[in-house]
């Protein structure tokens, strides 16, 4: 620690130093720590941030290449999901990079403004608004899957997979209701009239990467992540690279459990691709919930589940398209964001000006023009 960069930068000294608080996930290969830090020279107290560790050595040993290979891998791999926040302000980026003096491991840091979608999923929070407040709910429930959809898109549209869509990995901003990243507030406004948190999705992967971790999240997987396994024996060297299908996959999955809020793998430790009947049990539950949002799971997912008309699997594209619709026209929309409604009638009314313009003028019954 007194020897890296990050330690000299923050004025780290050994009676002020990195606290980490607890692991918010991860495996061996690597972990993502929630970390208390000092803040930077003048002002005082400390701040929270996520530290994802990667370990580098060990990873370079599992691929069978060598160290400098990883290191470039992951940089690259960095460089790209940095790239990604400034078309899309739903994706979270890293904002610096650090190592130990051996160079074994690389954290990447990220700024940590708010609560995970995974803890706010299984509230009692949640809970008590989808008991009393049911219009704010299910407004609230596809806003939140639409700007996920919107933020997967944005990362597919550039030809990349995310690898890991879950509950965890999306985090809900409270610093965009009042400018201050440490405020803490209900993610959903203190009133009907407080702007609702936005989502931001993080630990976003690159296409080319594998993933290492997902052995222990199977019952996730969708069907073609388990080609090539022997009989029924699913083995570490069986790795696979992250595909959009396969994050679509997860997409659907995601929604699911934040509308039941309840973990598949409750239901099921194996892979539930193959166990359709399951997931029909859970969608059918809450059919009545909110039927906009479980149409776009179900298009999401099996081919047992999705509609006759449906050929394929649907894309984070066509979801974010068809709840941005749902969501524009419900009516706690102008409550929660008067300002958004009012940029989209602004746009609508100068679209029909230009084209009212593009048409020229208009020819009355006797010949003369209107104006």
């Amino acid at each position: 620690r007194t020897l890296s960069n990050a330690a000299q930068a923050l004025n780290i000294t050994p009676s002020n130093e990195l606290c980490w608080e607890r692991q918010l996930g991860g495996t061996a290969f690597s972990r993502t720590f929630r970390v208390k830090v000092p803040r930077v020279p003048g002002r005082r107290g400390t701040d929270r941030v996520a530290i994802k560790m990667v370990d580098v050595a060990l990873v370079a040993r599992a691929r069978g290449v060598s160290d400098v290979r990883v290191w470039k891998a992951f940089l690259a791999d960095v460089a790209l999901v940095n790239s990604l926040p400034p078309k899309c302000d739903r994706i979270l980026g890293y904002e610096r990079l650090t190592t130990n003096p051996e160079r074994t491991h690389l954290y990447l840091w990220k700024r940590l403004g708010g609560i995970s979608l995974a803890s706010y999923a299984f509230s009692e929070e949640r809970q008590i608004l989808q008991a009393t407040k049911f219009q704010r709910f299910t407004y609230l429930m596809h806003r939140y899957i639409l700007q996920l959809a919107q933020a997967l898109a944005a990362i597919h549209a550039e030809g990349l997979a995310h690898g890991s869509v879950r509950l965890e990995n999306a985090v809900l901003d409270l610093g965009g209701l009042n400018g201050n990243s440490s405020v803490q507030a209900s993610p959903h406004g203190g009133d009907e009239a407080s702007p609702p948190a936005n989502i931001l999705l993080t630990d976003a992967l690159v296409g080319r990467n594998i993933s290492f971790d997902t052995m222990n999240r199977t019952a996730y997987w969708p069907k073609e992540m388990f080609d090539g396994v022997s009989g029924s024996k699913l083995s570490a060297t069986h790795c696979v690279k992250a595909t959009q299908e396969a994050d679509c996959f997860q997409l659907g999955l995601l929604i699911v459990e934040l509308i039941t809020s309840r973990r598949l793998t409750e239901v099921s430790l194996a892979p539930l691709a193959f166990q359709p009947q399951k997931l029909q049990e859970l969608t059918r539950a809450v059919q009545g919930m909110c039927p906009v949002a479980i149409a776009c799971a179900t298009s999401l997912l099996s081919d047992d589940l999705r509609p006759r008309s449906l050929t394929k699997r649907a894309t984070a594209a066509d979801v974010a398209g068809k709840l941005k619709v749902f969501v524009e026209a419900h009516k706690m929309h102008r409550t929660y964001c008067p300002a958004a409604v009012g940029k989209e009638e602004d746009a609508a009314a100068a679209a029909a000006a230009a084209a009212a313009a593009a048409a020229g003028p208009v020819v009355d019954g006797a010949g003369g023009k209107r104006k």
